[in-house]
């Protein structure tokens, strides 16, 4: 009978020991380290009986640690993920270092430059959060939209985790089919605000004015997105069964070539261009084969490829 995170350890049918320590951690809320430094202290039958049931289902329903445990760490940050958010890759990371060094180098040629943050299909927040987080040049606005409400519930608690206070007003979370929001008629940023994070809640006036200012000024939109990709007949041939059973199917499947969705927000950054003017660049995930397909589509962009340490993603800037 086990009582304590010893006898788990100590047991050989556990062979996942890393595992087994990290669910204990979350069911007795401890961090790791506390959690061994006393390994001996009884944990209650029914905690035990939870700690056991998901380690279960880590090894015989291929579920996901971070679904088990609520989190993910990206970039040494903790960020909660739930089964409607995909769970981070470490390739990502490099989008972040990207569009840091994109900021840095351009505050280096301009220091009166401000710039406004989009984050396309946000999911966890995962992109927005760390690139306001790693850029010392913080945005005026970070912008995060999604079409699924679950997402920006998810969005929201790690905006609020790990931003400032301070900073957090900054952030508006929006319900969108990824830039469709650009299209509103009078071009109110946002067209339907659902989500700010400062506690008087913006209202309309105070947000037509911060979309006039942004739009009639100096700022530089910059996109950043991870949007779904994988080819649905790579997907479905994929031999990683914890992605193809418990990470959300629309959050990889790309159909076809993988660049719908690329292409239907290059299109309606383009429209949105028209009306306003402004200076924009996208950085966007994809296969380092899907990355030669944009660019002979759209040779009219500057686009340079950042690669990562995967040989077949990489990330694809355009301005």
């Amino acid at each position: 009978m086990h009582t304590c995170l010893f006898d788990l350890l100590a047991d050989p049918a556990i062979t996942h020991k890393s595992i087994i320590k990290r669910i204990v951690s979350h069911h007795c809320g401890r961090d790791l380290t506390d959690c061994i430094v006393h390994q001996d202290d009884t944990i209650d039958s029914e905690t035990m009986r939870k700690i056991l049931a998901d380690y279960s289902d880590f090894r015989d329903k291929n579920k996901p640690i971070e679904y088990i445990v609520w989190r993910c760490e990206f970039l040494g940050r903790k960020f909660v993920v739930t089964p409607a958010t995909l769970i981070p890759r470490a390739e990502t990371e490099y989008m972040i270092i990207a569009v840091r060094d994109r900021i840095h180098d351009q505050y280096k040629k301009n220091s009166t430059d401000q710039f406004c943050l989009y984050d396309i299909g946000t999911g966890s927040g995962v992109l927005g959060v760390s690139v306001d987080c790693e850029t010392e040049h913080r945005a005026t606005c970070v912008m995060m939209t999604d079409i699924d409400e679950k997402c920006l519930v998810v969005a929201r608690q790690n905006i609020e985790r790990l931003v400032s206070k301070k900073y957090q007003h900054r952030f508006h979370l929006q319900k969108a089919d990824l830039c469709d929001f650009l299209a509103s008629s009078d071009c109110v940023f946002p067209k339907n605000v659902q989500h700010r994070l400062d506690v008087t809640m913006s209202n309309k006036n105070t947000l037509h004015h911060e979309w006039d200012t942004m739009t009639q000024s100096k700022h530089i939109h910059i996109f950043v997105a991870n949007l779904p990709y994988i080819p649905d007949q790579a997907f479905f041939g994929s031999d990683e069964l914890s992605v193809r059973e418990w990470e959300p199917h629309h959050a990889f499947i790309g159909w076809d070539d993988g660049l719908d969705l690329y292409r239907r927000q290059l299109r309606q950054r383009s429209e949105w261009k028209t009306i306003n003017p402004v200076r924009t660049i996208m950085f966007c995930e994809m296969m380092t084969w899907q990355a030669e397909i944009l660019v002979r589509e759209f040779p009219y962009l500057v686009q340079t490829v950042h690669h990562t340490f995967h040989a077949n993603i990489v990330i694809l800037s355009m301005e």
